[in-house]
């Protein structure tokens, strides 16, 4: 069954960005096991993940209002409050609608993977997702929060009237 292209704005979350030399160790004790490789994320608790970014460079994401950044301490460690403008794409085009906005090849993406692309024009962060019960979560600076809250609802408003020329991911 064919469910409808949706974006919805994601507004109580945490995220953090996590730098420094001992990021990982902090990190490790705080969650286990991290992603091995760069741009690979590992879920944590029921809404949040943890996404590798380098070798001492970490986002730490909560979608359910949990916070994290107690649990995270150590020496050598860097740790950033975001406040970035998050979305949420749910339905079975949602691949081939961002194929539509960005450069970026994004059926090629794995499901556990963060994406650092422009989107119009806008440096954004993705969150994928092969499961479609899943939003793919896409974020930004906030300073830029309106323009891509416009520019997601024009273009979907296109993408849906181009009927299914797209069809399914």
């Amino acid at each position: 069954m064919t469910e409808p292209l949706t974006i919805a704005h994601m507004d109580t979350f945490e995220f953090l960005h996590v730098r420094g030399t001992g990021a990982d160790a902090a990190l490790k004790s705080a969650f286990g096991s991290l992603p091995k490789e760069w741009f690979r994320c590992k879920k944590i608790d029921k809404n949040g993940f943890i996404a590798r970014l380098g070798s001492r460079e970490f986002y730490v994401f909560s979608l359910a209002g949990e916070s994290y950044k107690t649990r995270i301490t150590g020496d050598n460690l860097y740790l950033f409050e975001r406040s970035d403008r998050v979305f949420g794409l749910r339905g079975n085009t949602r691949v081939n609608y961002l194929r539509e906005l960005c450069a970026f090849d994004f059926s090629t993406s794995a499901g556990d993977q963060i994406v650092l692309a422009s989107m119009a024009g806008v440096s954004c962060w993705f969150k994928m997702s092969s499961d479609e019960d899943v939003d793919i979560l896409v974020g930004c600076d906030p300073t830029y929060g309106d323009y891509m809250a416009e520019v997601l609802g024009r273009s979907l408003d296109e993408f849906r009237m181009q009927g299914d020329i797209f069809g399914a991911d």
